[in-house]
């Protein structure tokens, strides 16, 4: 967790100064009416910029704080903008130029856009945005290390947190934009990159975890190359390239080095402290009394481990489409698309080093490449017929299909030892003969992996969706339109994998694993070649129907109604959660009983289940939501609003678990595992209120407050597990005043609360509350 930071009265007078040196620098010299902008030759100029600073006192926990908010003190740029036009569209470059930015100097997001335009021959936009993406939240990937353990490790932040930037530039041209034909150009860049940390299970049968340094690199570039030709009337077809190219270049190496072996030499002991399980080990191999704390070398520990994973993916595609209303009573559309793209792994490298105490794991090197696929077709085409003036009949199609095949090879070589001070035996048959029990043999027990694994794998994935909306819509009158629909879609999945390992198992107990009942070799050691082939096939046909309506009643249209329903069943499910029937109720209603009140409510409501034999699932999703505006005139306005979400979900499920109770039935299709029926029961509020209030002609202010209560309860398999943002309460109050100095000059104050309080115990981890004053003072310019 971060430490607190706390800015006072020195922060506040230091920015106070700079911004009355800087009120009066910009407000010497009289400037026009900024409504009006100026006059520049054959261009009108309007321009703007705020400029101001924040204030930040904050208490608690300010990884979570940062989390959340991640607001900090210092200089912004808060708002910016430049609008310059022609007056008689002849400009020489341009008619049309917008420059405007926003959060520039420190803010969490800040972007720059860019449009330009010039009459017939050009439409430019340009925008760059930076986003500063920071995770901390201590619950995330934590093992939730139990009080009792002897050593006591609690991990103070999450495993899986993050403190990265993401830049995003986005370029489109657009050549003739009026003209029959027209060209479109575009390019985008998306660049994420930061420190990060992971988490990696290094062994399926002892649970070692550790923690892991990230450096997180995704890079991807985009380009778009199109054309618009409008020889028809009301007709329009386009055709599109696009051409996208990424590349992962994470990496993960260990450097969490918080013990010592006897040795003095470093070790890391990983992220689970359990001494009540013996994870890494128990309570008396460990010694605390001394800085850094001693670990025997028995004790499952990694001394290094490295991993380098580069993926490289091309994806090109193209796309025809047409939009066309060329008969008077028909509206078409429709589109064609077909992507081939390839990502592959040229090589992957895995290295570990220390020691597994289960199977005697003491290193391993872990080599190998991968290449996949992906070929997607799609098409959909849509048209609505007007059977006459109040009867509509709309059909909507679409087909895709994707197919995934690849490949991957690797290549694993084990070495064994009893302790982290022994060195791992190689095999020889000269230095380990008959009867394999030499001290130079390799130290395996039965529990031991191969020594050698080789592996190639060939996968496939292949998707077919089949889409068709047919609806009906009808006008019973100009004030109620209403329409029926029915909705079928057929989705055929396949997967298919064959796997193929050739594993050598050299002695000490050469006969152990798949081995077990396999002759030895002359030199002592198995070789077992371990095929695996399934094919799955699921096909689903999915039906829909659906209800609709849209209402206006009294003069004007105050009262407007409209909601719609659908109903859906399905022969067969893909994953457990996928529901096998569901209903969807929607409606909004708005009215303006005077021109200066507006009511709105709505509701949303999704209703699932699958019953399907061992699945019992059963969930919910609704939203209820209200809001009303109160503005009489431009001197004071009020808007309240209420939203409450309920999720709502249960299914029987398997698990392992060392702490379950013995009257815990066990799975009916694993006996190893026991059974329970899970469920997440959660209900959100959320409040708020926003008053505008106009004293005086030169000065505006805002008070507003939101709050957000969470309420819940799940099934907890960990008992350690605290209930965390489930329950919980953030709480934001606001203020700010803007007070005009002159024409075009405003000086602007602003204040927010920030109080994030969980309603229940912390668990095994320090808190993650917290509460923060944000304050700003800034200057707007308009000239």
């Amino acid at each position: 967790m971060r430490p607190a930071r706390k800015f006072g009265a020195s922060s506040l007078s230091s920015g106070m100064l700079a911004f009355l040196c800087l009120s009066a620098w910009l407000a010497w010299p009289q400037q026009p009416d900024p409504q009006e902008g100026t006059t520049a030759g054959n261009y009108n100029i309007r321009q703007s910029a705020e400029v101001g600073y924040h204030i930040l006192e904050e208490e608690g926990n300010s990884s979570v704080f940062d989390t959340i908010v991640d607001e900090h003190p210092g200089l912004r740029m808060l708002d910016q903008s430049l609008e310059v036009h022609s007056l008689n569209n002849a400009g020489l470059l341009f008619d049309s130029l917008s420059l405007s930015s926003y959060g520039l100097g420190g803010e969490p997001n800040s972007v720059i856009r860019l449009r330009a335009s010039r009459n017939k021959l050009y439409n430019f936009n340009a925008s760059f945005r930076r986003d500063h993406d920071y995770w901390d939240y201590n619950l995330l990937a934590n093992p939730l290390n139990p009080p009792a353990s002897v050593p006591f490790v609690p991990i103070l932040n999450s495993p899986h947190r993050f403190d990265t930037i993401r830049r995003t530039s986005d370029y489109n041209l657009t050549l003739l934009p009026q003209s029959r034909v027209r060209f479109r150009l575009g390019y985008s860049r998306n660049l994420s990159q930061g420190p990060s940390f992971t988490s990696f299970h290094a062994d399926d049968v002892a649970g070692e975890e550790t923690l892991l340094f990230q450096p997180w690199r995704q890079t991807q570039n985009a380009y778009q190359v199109g054309m618009d030709v409008r020889f028809l009337p009301r007709t329009n077809i386009s055709y599109d390239q696009f051409l996208q190219f990424t590349k992962g270049d994470n990496s993960q190496v260990d450097r969490n080095f918080n013990f010592q072996l006897p040795s003095g030499a470093p070790v890391d002991l990983g992220l689970v402290f359990n001494s009540l399980f013996s994870t890494p080990c128990n309570s008396l191999s460990i010694n605390t009394t001394i800085t850094p704390a001693v670990a025997s070398p028995t004790c499952d520990g990694f001394l290094a481990y490295s991993r380098s994973a580069p993926v490289r993916t091309a994806s090109p595609t193209e796309q025809l489409g047409f939009q066309s209303n060329y008969f008077k009573k028909l509206e078409m559309s429709g589109r064609v698309m077909y992507s081939s793209s390839t990502s592959k792994t040229p090589l992957l490298n895995e290295l570990f080093n220390g020691l597994i105490a289960a199977t005697r794991l003491r290193q391993y090197g872990f080599t190998g490449s991968a290449r996949a696929r992906r070929v997607t077709t799609g098409a959909d085409f849509a048209a609505t017929w007007s059977l006459s003036d109040r009867l509509r009949l709309t059909d909507s199609f679409r087909f895709n299909a994707i197919r995934v095949p690849g490949i991957d090879s690797n290549l694993q070589d084990a070495f064994f030892a009893a302790s982290l001070f022994a060195l791992p035996n190689v095999f020889s048959p000269a230095s380990c003969g008959p009867p394999f029990t030499a001290p130079a043999c390799p130290q395996h027990n039965f529990g031991s992996p191969a020594d050698v694994t080789t592996q190639n794998s060939f996968t496939f994935l292949g998707q077919q969706y089949k889409t068709n909306l047919l609806q009906l819509e009808y006008d019973l009158g100009k004030r109620l339109r209403m329409r029926l629909g029915y909705r079928y879609r057929n989705r055929t999945i396949t997967q298919r994998d064959l796997e193929v390992e050739d594993l050598v198992f050299f002695p000490t107990f050469a006969n152990r694993d798949v081995c077990l009942l396999l002759p030895l070799q002359p030199d002592g050691s198995c070789l077992a070649g371990v095929p695996s082939n399934t094919t799955q096939a699921t096909e689903i046909n999915e039906h829909s129907l659906l209800f609709g309506m849209n209402s206006r009643f009294f003069k004007g249209d105050r009262l407007r109604l409209s909601g719609d329903a659908e109903l859906f069943w399905a022969d067969n499910f893909f994953t457990r959660l996928d529901p096998r029937q569901s209903q969807h109720y929607r409606a909004r209603a708005s009215y303006q009983p005077t021109p200066w009140v507006n009511l709105s409510f709505a509701f949303n409501i999704l209703e699932r289940r699958n019953n399907s034999s061992g699945i019992g699932f059963l969930g919910h999703d609704r939203s209820f939501s209200f809001d009303a505006l109160l503005a009489g005139n431009d001197w004071l306005g009020l808007d309240l609003s209420y939203d409450f979400t309920t999720v709502f979900s249960r299914a029987n499920i398997c698990f392992a678990s060392s702490t379950a109770a013995a009257s815990t039935p066990l799975c009916a299709t694993d006996p190893a595992l026991f059974q329970a029926v899970s469920f997440y029961d959660s209900g959100t509020h959320f409040g708020r209120v926003a008053l505008m209030w106009k004293p005086v002609r030169r000065l505006t202010t805002h008070l507003g407050a939101s709050v957000t209560s969470a309420g819940g309860d799940t099934l907890f398999l960990d008992p350690n597990a605290p209930t965390g943002p489930l329950r919980s309460l953030y709480l934001q109050p606001s203020a700010d005043l803007a007070f005009e100095l002159k024409k075009g000059l405003d000086w602007k104050m602003s204040w927010g609360y920030y109080d994030y309080n969980e309603r229940s115990d912390p668990g095994p981890l320090l808190p993650r509350d917290f509460h923060a004053n944000l304050g700003s003072i800034g200057l707007r310019y308009s000239f």
